[in-house]
């Protein structure tokens, strides 16, 4: 079977439909796939975009974030470099579309929030009636002030008992745990308040 035919074959037999057996499908014949001449010839450049997306995706549906994130960035790149996308605006691609987003997933199940945001951001100015995206932004900045106002809960009943346990007529001591165990508690006072005002501006 040469690429043509395979490629034919795929999406007659819409295995994209399918990620388990999408992902079966690109991993046993990678080999061809990536092998191809992408240079001058643009068809195969978009057959080969395509599969590397749908496999990509699939993955990330999958939920195999590990393997899905250098696959995620293969074909972001197949897209950025394709000769025909150099002039287009390349989020009006549903393709390059769903790629950012899964790169956003990716990145947030491996707890990159902060990059995470980034690709939202990035979605949601471009989409702002894209309530999904809105939603992703919104849980990622969420996770983000819970994972530090978790570490502020930790952090300011330890100060306490260090406060209890600390030798009195040790000033320096006392002046540093009054310190770090203020700045803790004004940290989860605007964080909570930061998250109240994220509930109210949602509930308008």
């Amino acid at each position: 079977m040469n690429f043509n035919e395979l490629y034919e074959s795929a999406y007659n037999q819409n295995l994209h439909h399918h990620p388990r057996k999408f992902v079966e499908f690109f991993a046993h014949n990678r080999i061809l796939i990536e092998g191809q001449n992408l240079s001058n010839n643009n068809v195969i450049y978009d057959s080969v975009t395509r599969l590397t997306s749908d496999y990509a995706h699939s993955l990330t549906l999958n939920e195999s974030y590990t393997k899905a994130r250098p696959e995620i960035e293969k074909a972001i790149k197949l897209f950025e470099n394709h000769p025909d996308y150099k002039t287009e605006k390349l989020l009006e691609n549903k393709y390059y579309e769903t790629l950012i987003f899964d790169r956003s997933v990716v990145k947030y199940y491996a707890k990159n929030y902060k990059e995470a945001i980034v690709d939202l951001n990035i979605l949601t100015n471009n989409f702002p009636e894209n309530e999904k995206y809105e939603n992703w932004l919104r849980a990622a900045k969420a996770y983000k002030l819970n994972e530090i106002e978790r570490i502020l809960y930790i952090v300011s009943p330890a100060m306490i008992l260090c406060d209890i346990l600390a030798d009195d007529n040790n000033l320096i001591l006392s002046s540093i745990i009054t310190v770090v165990l203020v700045a803790c508690l004004i940290g989860i006072g605007v964080i909570e308040f930061l998250k109240w005002k994220r509930r109210k501006i949602k509930s308008t």
